[in-house]
């Protein structure tokens, strides 16, 4: 039997005998979300600032989501630190033209500071899916 559960805007996550977990449309939906921040265009703030903007949706994400099938939210919020390495990218003046270097530091930061976002307080980070050193 089918039972669907709304979610954040209005997105599903699918239980039926054969388990939980995230439907695509879901993730799907999260993606464009993050793209629709266009991180990249906001190097006037500081990773700081971003934080506080886009935490509350990415904690309200973790808990709902991450009830059901949390290893599905993995894929966008690897996403996630990639748009953080392209926004670290357009910021600081050493990193431009370096996009490993750019997603290095970030790993860096995420070691560093695990509770600035809330995916990498979850465990999801560069460093760990990646192998970025």
């Amino acid at each position: 039997m089918d039972n669907s559960i709304r979610g954040v805007r209005g997105v599903a996550a699918l239980a039926d005998s054969s388990g939980v977990g995230v439907l695509d449309k879901a993730v799907k939906a999260i993606r464009a979300e993050i793209r629709s921040w266009n991180l990249h265009l906001r190097s006037d703030k500081s990773i700081e600032d971003l934080s506080r903007m886009f935490n509350p949706i990415i904690r309200g994400w973790l808990q709902y989501y991450g009830r059901f099938y949390r290893s599905a939210l993995y894929p966008p919020m690897r996403q996630l630190d990639r748009s953080l390495a392209c926004w670290a990218y357009q910021k600081y003046k050493k990193l431009r033209g370096h996009l490993r270097r750019a997603t290095h530091w970030i790993a860096r930061l995420s070691r560093r500071d695990p509770k600035l976002w809330a995916h990498w307080q979850m465990g999801v980070r560069l460093s760990s899916i990646a192998g970025a050193v």
